[in-house]
């Protein structure tokens, strides 16, 4: 799961919601058409699949990067084939009910632990893509509709990393003020 999350900076209830109908092994794409609410207090019987997302941008169709599909494609063949009625989820119980969202963060908290990453929440997979697209060039834009956000603003207020080093600033002061060669 944690590689899922790593690789495409889908929320948690997202993630937790994706049935295999929603992956698309040949085209390397996953279309997010649900998210995982809590209907009651607690337990899997109150876990709901709930169409849309937590915004009309959340429903949306995204790339994944190769290793997510090649993870994807070994569970397919691997897993248990379980369902739970109709849904056919990616990532269930053995019982093929929905993972509690509450259990996975607590599976992730000792885990991140163990390997000495204490820091790394499971919605910090989500803002490491944003800054990962962020430095690599791309536009807000492409960031905030790989996140589902409504607002660019959004993704680049809360979900780009800040306090980078810039080494391209200094060229450009260096051209402007000492000539091209920067001399």
């Amino acid at each position: 799961m944690t590689l899922s999350l790593a690789g495409t900076g889908l929320r948690r209830s997202e993630l937790l919601a994706l049935q295999w109908s929603d992956y698309d092994s040949e085209e390397r794409t996953l279309t997010v058409r649900h998210h995982l609410v809590r209907a009651g207090r607690t337990g899997s019987s109150a876990l709901l699949l709930e169409g849309g997302g937590k915004t009309a941008e959340s429903s949306r169709t995204i790339a994944v990067p190769r290793f997510v599909a090649e993870a994807l494609d070994r569970r397919r063949q691997e897993a248990p084939s379980v369902k739970s009625g109709e849904l056919d989820l990616v990532f269930a119980t053995r019982l093929g009910t929905p993972v509690d969202p509450d259990v996975f963060n607590g599976r992730w908290r000792r885990i991140r632990d163990v390997i000495g990453f204490g820091w790394v929440s499971t919605h910090t997979f989500r803002k490491s893509v944003a800054t990962l697209i962020d430095g690599a060039g791309l536009s807000a834009r492409i960031a905030a509709d790989q996140l589902g956000h409504a607002r660019i603003s959004m993704t680049q207020d809360t979900y780009m990393g800040r306090n980078t080093t810039h080494v391209a600033v200094a060229d450009i002061l260096d051209a402007a003020l000492l000539g091209e060669k920067g001399e």
